[in-house]
């Protein structure tokens, strides 16, 4: 199914908030720089999303970055390349841990 658009969100180091960015049509280029981007701070969040709804069941999201990721479509899911079934951080923003 092809990608209609790509939403990345950015967070800031240096200041409160966040914005986004929007690939329309994007390349299989333009999904794989997005993704290879991410850095579990300033970059965690990449949605690629088939239709131009943004509450699309359809939208497929990557949460992560600096070698972990979760993928969530209707369900998440995430694998520890170690075995491990502890809880690990994915996602640092500020003082706030999202796990």
């Amino acid at each position: 199914m092809p990608i209609h658009h790509v939403s990345v969100i950015r967070y800031y180091r240096d200041r409160p908030g966040w914005d986004g960015e929007q690939i329309q049509d994007p390349t299989w280029d333009d999904v794989e720089a997005a993704i290879r981007r991410m850095d579990n701070y300033c970059f965690p969040i990449v949605q690629l999303n088939p239709t131009e709804f943004e509450d699309s069941e359809e939208i497929f999201n990557v949460i992560g970055g600096d070698g972990r990721w979760a993928l969530m479509s209707s369900d998440w899911q995430y694998e520890d390349p170690a075995g491990s079934d502890e809880e690990v951080r994915l996602w640092r923003q500020r003082s706030r841990i999202f796990l």
